[in-house]
């Protein structure tokens, strides 16, 4: 008769177990201090296809749209930044803030001119908190001169 007890208990269990894999199930556990919450924001380039390889000009314009996903449960406030280092001369372009609600996401679009007049360009997107960063780097090729 022991036995018995032994498959209720272990019933139970598998009970249980197949109910904390349901969302109900994680909504209970993480009530009751058990599992951990899945939170984390995600960022990224929009469109990173349309990201540009080589730009020929003396004022170029890049767009730099973005998207920032807020994976939380609760609305957060994100400060972020653009840099753009055309030849290794570094300087902070653009900047804002934008509140994001829970499990939502935000794109923000933006341009800026910059001089690209040969070697490579650098350019980065980041967030002051969580400190997350995208890239990328593009060449920029040497302008034509004319001939007069």
């Amino acid at each position: 008769m022991a036995w018995w007890r032994w498959i209720g208990l272990i019933a139970a269990l598998l009970v249980a177990m197949s109910i904390a894999q349901t969302g109900a199930g994680h909504f209970l556990l993480q009530k009751a201090g058990l599992e951990a919450s899945t939170s984390y924001t995600a960022l990224s380039f929009t469109n990173p296809q349309a990201l540009p390889t080589q730009l020929q000009a003396k004022d170029a314009t890049l767009n730099m749209e973005f998207t920032i996903y807020n994976a939380s449960s609760v609305q957060r406030t994100y400060h972020w930044f653009i840099v753009v280092t055309p030849n290794r001369d570094s300087r902070r372009r653009v900047a804002g803030t934008v509140n994001v609600p829970a499990g939502a996401e935000k794109v923000i679009d933006d341009e800026l001119t910059t001089a690209c007049t040969g070697g490579r360009l650098h350019a980065s997107i980041s967030l002051t908190q969580p400190a997350e960063s995208i890239d990328f780097w593009t060449n920029c090729l040497p302008l034509k001169k004319r001939n007069t």
